[in-house]
């Protein structure tokens, strides 16, 4: 089972996407990287936890998220630039072997993608 302990936020990243460089070492990326390697988690399979609470945390994780999205500035560029580093650490042999896994990283991308979905959804309710 993964947690949030696997993550090593002492390491910063940087994402680029669309001619713009994120580092997640400055807020309020750094925020968002944790809250989003929280949010992984939920997306890890592990067959001896229970459903409905893996269906709570991903709930409380959602909602956290909300919150916390419009305060970041370029948001959607930000989760696209770290959904395209995931993607490709997917197939670099050396990038799987220095994360857990494959399935840690396949969370990660699951996790990024439904946040981008929350974050098309808060806009959507911003022009209505």
């Amino acid at each position: 089972m993964i947690s949030r302990e696997d993550y090593d936020f002492s390491q910063p990243a940087e994402y680029s996407y669309n001619g713009k460089t994120f580092s997640n070492s400055k807020p309020p990326y750094t925020f968002l990287d944790y809250r989003l390697a929280e949010y992984a988690v939920c997306f890890y399979s592990d067959t001896r936890r229970n459903p409905l609470s893996i269906r709570d945390e991903r709930k409380d994780h959602e909602r956290i998220l909300k919150n916390l999205l419009p305060h970041v500035p370029d948001a959607e560029d930000y989760l696209l630039a770290r959904k395209a580093e995931y993607e490709a650490q997917l197939t670099n042999p050396d990038a799987v072997e220095q994360r857990l896994s494959e399935e840690v990283i396949k969370a990660d991308i699951k996790a990024t993608q439904k946040c981008i979905e929350l974050y098309h959804s808060l806009q959507k309710g911003k022009n209505k």
